[in-house]
C-alpha cells in the first residue's frame, strides 16, 4: 500500500495541473491509470499484453456505463443460452448467426 500511495503522490505532482476542478480530476485519473498500464505492462510477457489491454478497456467502459455486465458477460462467453431461439426469420440467416442474434438480444 505504500509503495501504490507513493506512486500516486508522484502522479499528483506531475500531472497536469488545472483551476477546474472536474477537469484536474479527470486529468489525474488518465494520467495514474495510463501511468499504472505502462508498469504494469512492463512486467508482462508480450502475449499476455493484449488480453491485459482488453481486460482493463473493458473494466474502465463498464465504470463508464459505456458497456453494460450483460453485454461483457456476452462477449466473453457468447452469450451461452439453454432457451431455444425462435424459428429464423429467413433462410438466409446462418443458424448460428441467428442463435447469437437471438442471446444478444437477452
Amino acid at each position: 500500500l505504500q509503495f501504490f500511495t507513493r506512486l500516486f503522490q508522484q502522479r499528483l505532482q506531475a500531472s497536469e495541473k488545472s483551476e477546474m476542478v472536474d477537469q484536474r480530476i479527470n486529468i489525474i485519473i488518465n494520467d495514474f491509470t495510463k501511468f499504472i498500464y505502462v508498469k504494469i505492462c512492463m512486467g508482462l510477457f508480450e502475449d499476455h499484453k493484449l488480453l491485459f489491454s482488453f481486460l482493463l478497456t473493458m473494466r474502465l467502459r463498464i465504470t463508464q456505463g459505456k458497456v453494460s455486465e450483460a453485454d461483457y458477460r456476452f462477449l466473453l462467453t457468447g452469450g451461452v443460452s439453454l432457451e431455444e431461439p425462435p424459428q429464423k426469420p429467413a433462410d438466409w440467416v446462418p443458424d448460428r448467426s441467428w442463435g447469437e442474434l437471438f442471446r444478444l438480444n437477452k
